[in-house]
């Protein structure tokens, strides 16, 4: 029991983590190739948000209890 909480303690620390590193590549990656800030901010918040709604369906199904 001790060692299953620990795990969902540590699966949502790398989700995380794992979020944020695909947000600051993604924001690289968009930043190549835009010509103004408009450029880069429109695409970067909404790939975000999708990213965050991935992020949000796999923790609430993987480390969430059902009720």
């Amino acid at each position: 029991m001790v060692i299953k909480a620990k795990l969902k303690n540590w699966g949502g620390l790398l989700l995380a983590a794992l979020f944020i590193i695909l947000s600051v590549l993604n924001f690289f990656r968009i930043d190549s190739v835009s010509h103004s800030a408009s450029d880069t901010l429109r695409p970067f918040i909404i790939q975000t948000l999708i990213l965050l709604m991935i992020f949000m369906l796999v923790y609430f199904s993987a480390f969430k209890k059902k009720i």
